[in-house]
């Protein structure tokens, strides 16, 4: 009840009063938090409640995002770097969640559309180099507990943020390992042997738009190797394949099971073309593709369709995504790049 009281008090505030004090507030709870885990290593009991204080703060620190023309003050205090800090360094994953769960909030595409003034936040995380930070990210988060899959999903929220407001960050020279890892790590979450969920699809969102903004990207996927299993690390070599590939797999399904496909799952697909595509504008894209036998999966999709009895509104959409993205990619795999 008092916490609920004082976060009223903290709403009423002028609006440069409240982003001081949340900021410092930010900054005192992680002080004390670094300090009592350096004097009681070993003995959480004796720093949780110091654990528990930042994360409280960090939630209460949303506020912020009402106040997007104060964003260069919070920018100013070092709020940008305290939060990286923290993702990057903290043991604690649940302070992991409430970092990206902020940042989601304060990066959000609406607020950059009300005031401007709030892309200083974005150019802040590009300054401070975030990528190799979301993906160290990644990779601490399995998502098998529900509080995990938020913060996965909240780090995939921070990065859909910075493609639209810094997509420069995802074509520059010195970030394209992080950023062909990156994509490493949605087709391994498009290649996982479970049911399609919000990590599934909210992955194929974002390797489309990270193939669409990175020409270069496009190119290291045709290259790359992933476990066909979806797992970090192929435990044979012959369960490795390469993105392209990849892509093909996730498609290979629909050849026969696209009897009960839902209008989410429609979607899904539509972005799986749409990174299939995307590679089949580079030679090595379409490389690839050949030797998946990708244009003999297209022409399976496109003849099945042909031979579907025709059903309600939903088989007929997702015939229709099939069929037109099929034919799509033949084109673009059977297009000479050369002029």
């Amino acid at each position: 009840m008092e916490g609920g009281v004082a976060e009223d008090d903290d709403a009423n505030l002028d609006p440069v009063t409240l982003v001081k004090k949340l900021v410092a507030g930010v900054k005192a709870k992680m002080n004390e938090n670094i300090k009592k885990r350096a004097m009681h290593a070993g003995e959480p009991e004796k720093f949780m409640e110091s654990e528990l204080a930042l994360d409280e703060e960090l939630e209460k620190a949303t506020l912020l995002a009402v106040n997007p023309a104060q964003y260069p003050l919070a920018v100013s205090m070092g709020l940008p770097t305290m939060l990286v800090q923290l993702a990057a360094t903290h043991e604690n994953n649940d302070i992991l969640c409430s970092v990206m769960s902020l940042l989601s909030e304060l990066t959000d595409a609406d607020i950059v559309t009300e005031d401007e003034r709030a892309l200083c936040l974005h150019e802040d995380l590009a300054r401070l180099d975030i990528l190799p930070t979301m993906l160290q990210g990644l990779t601490r988060l399995s998502g098998v507990s529900e509080d995990e899959k938020e913060g996965v999903l909240s780090l995939f929220s921070v990065l859909e943020n910075l493609m639209e407001a810094q997509p420069q960050m995802f074509t520059s020279k010195d970030n394209l390992p992080v950023c062909t890892q990156l994509a490493a790590f949605f087709l391994r979450s498009l290649l996982k042997k479970k049911p399609l969920d919000d990590v599934k699809t909210y992955s194929g969102e974002l390797l489309s738009t990270l193939l669409q903004i990175s020409p270069t990207v496009c190119v290291a996927v045709a290259t790359l190797r992933v476990d066909k299993t979806g797992l970090p690390a192929a435990v044979r070599k012959e369960d490795e394949i390469d993105g392209v590939h990849a892509l093909c797999e996730c498609l290979a399904k629909y050849v026969k099971n696209r009897d009960s496909v839902t209008e989410e799952e429609t979607e899904y697909i539509k972005d799986i073309y749409d990174c299939l595509a995307a590679t089949l504008l580079y030679e090595e894209g379409k490389d690839a593709f050949c030797k998946a036998q990708g244009v003999m999966l297209m022409f399976l999709l496109i003849r099945k369709e042909k031979k579907k009895k025709q059903g309600g509104g939903k088989a007929r959409a997702v015939q229709h995504v099939l069929k037109h993205s099929s034919l799509k990619c033949l084109v673009h795999a059977l297009q000479d790049n050369k002029e």
